[in-house]
């Protein structure tokens, strides 16, 4: 979901096709097929390779590492499948 100023990433290791129909940002961890418009947290820079211990936690450091901006007034949230 992306309003004004408020951005909120659903992030799942589970394709789960209902929740693409909401306007969330969807990003996936693990080893999920997931479709195209999810967003990856395996590129850039990343602690991927923790992603059996920590799964979710690993798209919060990559988003944090590789899309946050410090400068703006934006408002970001995260939900997940659990």
């Amino acid at each position: 979901m992306k309003s004004n100023n408020l951005e909120i990433f659903f992030v799942t290791n589970k394709k789960i096709s209902h929740i693409e129909k909401i306007n969330y940002q969807i990003a996936s961890v693990g080893k999920v097929n997931s479709s195209d418009n999810y967003l990856k947290c395996d590129t850039k820079d990343n602690i991927f390779y923790k992603e059996k211990y920590y799964s979710e936690l690993t798209f919060h450091y990559w988003y944090w590492k590789n899309l946050i901006k410090f400068n703006n007034n934006n408002w970001v949230g995260s939900c997940q499948k659990r």
